[in-house]
């Protein structure tokens, strides 16, 4: 691969992660532990090497949507703002559960606290 498509693609690749977390950051409460818990595990098992080339690609698609600002229900919908990425999640996770590791699972548990501790020391709360 020619180095300014390596470059692309690693800028793409870091534009992509920022808005994860972005997203998570900013809309984590209202979006519930159990998304976060999916989006999460499914972001660990992307990054984990054995998991299969298919699997990874089922799971950019899922969190691409996840991350991806136009939804078919708006997240500011009350009740219903996130249940088409609940959806979108919860299919990736059935489409590639035999990738998912206990690790990967532990792993996202431990971001979801660490971030609920920060959110606490800081003042936030738990809505």
């Amino acid at each position: 691969m020619p180095p300014t498509q390596s470059l692309a693609r690693h800028a793409r690749d870091r534009r992509s992660k920022n808005r994860f977390w972005q997203k998570v950051k900013r809309h984590g409460v209202r979006a519930g532990r159990a998304l976060l818990l999916n989006a999460l595990t499914l972001y660990c098992a992307a990054l984990d090497k054995e998991t299969s080339r298919r699997a990874r690609w089922t799971i950019y698609l899922a969190l691409g949507y996840f991350i991806w600002p136009i939804d078919l229900l708006p997240d500011f919908l009350p009740g219903l703002g996130y249940t088409d990425d609940m959806g979108v999640l919860a299919w990736a996770m059935t489409q590639v559960a035999l990738h998912i590791k206990p690790e990967h699972r532990n792993k996202a548990k431990q971001w979801i606290e660490r971030w609920r501790r920060n959110r606490r020391d800081q003042g936030a709360g738990d809505d």
